[in-house]
């Protein structure tokens, strides 16, 4: 086992945005005998002020938690060296070390763009617009459509690993996320897709890809505004719960109310039935 750690100030990113790139929640069990090792994501709480959040890729992973009060720590760990890099041993330890510094840099450069994530209205106009990828000509980025929200969060989360994913590993999370078949090829068409948009490239000579820090920025973004924005405000305005609102309400559920009564004036103003 070769552990690679670094600390960084708990203002550089913020733990509540660490769940963004998560897939789930649970503990792996990939040691059972049988099991392929996973690409899996955990949120540990042993003690009432430590939480460790994990990301596994095989027999790699990187690990995030608090460091006395100031400090967040960052490890990249791997178990088994010989399975993981071609070459291993002393005679390869600068190189060993460098990819795992190279691990830890990645993922704190993930974190710092779901941490502070923007989009502007030109981009939300320009992703359905069609794109081109060399001689191919492709269709737009449609959000309203399940299966390339899924390929996004299946890109989010693969990107943390500073070596880029595969065509097969993207359909392999794809195909998790929505419960249903879904192939290699399908998965290369929608990466074409999201490359035409600037959202993902394609590293040099390989057949690996990775996203920019501009393309996560932007993936994030337009999720958390379909998901954490426009539905609780539309399901909000369409029906309000009953009984009397709770004391010790959560400072964003404050913030959904205020614009929940706004958005219904201004529905009554246009004469839109929400």
């Amino acid at each position: 086992m070769f552990v690679f750690f670094a600390a960084a100030g708990r203002a550089t990113a913020d733990p509540d945005a660490l769940q963004l790139v998560g897939l789930r929640q649970h503990r792996p069990h990939w040691r059972r005998k049988g099991k392929q090792p996973p690409l899996e994501v955990t949120v540990e709480r042993p003690t009432y002020d430590l939480t460790v959040f994990k990301v596994y890729f095989g027999l790699l992973m990187l690990k995030i938690y608090t460091k006395g009060e100031r400090v967040l720590r960052v490890e990249a760990t791997v178990h088994n060296a010989k399975k993981e890099f071609r070459r291993y041993g002393l005679a390869y330890f600068d190189e060993l070390a460098n990819a795992l510094r190279q691990m830890v840099i990645r993922f704190l450069e993930v974190l710092r763009s779901v941490d502070g994530c923007w989009v502007t209205d030109e981009t939300l106009d320009q992703l359905p617009e069609p794109s081109q990828v060399g001689a191919s000509r492709l269709a737009g980025v449609d959000l309203n459509r399940a299966r390339i929200r899924a390929v996004m969060q299946a890109v989010l989360l693969l990107s943390v690993d500073a070596r880029g994913f595969r065509v097969e590993q993207l359909a392999g999370v794809v195909g998790e996320i929505l419960s249903e078949s879904y192939t290699s090829r399908q998965a290369s068409y929608d990466l074409k897709k999201l490359r035409g948009k600037g959202l993902v490239d394609k590293l040099s000579g390989t057949r690996r890809y990775l996203a920019p820090a501009d393309g996560l920025r932007t993936m994030v973004s337009v999720a958390l505004l379909r998901e954490r924005v426009i539905k609780p405000i539309l399901s909000g305005t369409v029906g309000r719960p009953r009984g009397r609102p709770e004391k010790n309400q959560d400072p964003l559920n404050k913030h959904y109310h205020a614009i929940r009564d706004a958005m219904e004036q201004l529905f009554h103003e246009l004469g839109l039935a929400a």
